[in-house]
């Protein structure tokens, strides 16, 4: 191979790596994104977020992964805890005769 053949190669190589590091890196910045919407308890906002990243890289298992938090987080937050389930089930009204 001559040296502009290695030369085209080299910046071929070099476009897709950048390319590759920019999708890796805006993943990431949606991620923390997401991370941060969790934080402050908005799992609707970290869900649209996480399907944004699940578009751009569909072969991420942390994307998934995240996404299944943030979905298991909707849940959590959405379902009364056990201590307000008993007390709406068990509440009676005693009428004294």
């Amino acid at each position: 191979m001559d040296t502009t053949n290695v030369k085209a190669m080299s910046l071929s190589f070099a476009i897709l790596v950048a390319l590759g590091a920019g999708q890796f890196l805006a993943q990431a910045t949606l991620i923390e994104q997401a991370r941060a919407a969790l934080g402050r308890g908005d799992s609707d906002a970290a869900i649209e977020i996480l399907g944004k990243a699940v578009a751009q890289s569909l072969k991420s298992a942390e994307v998934h992964y995240s996404l299944g938090s943030a979905y298991g987080a909707k849940v959590q937050a959405d379902t009364p805890s056990v201590a307000d389930r008993t007390n709406l089930c068990c509440r009676r009204t005693v009428t004294i005769p």
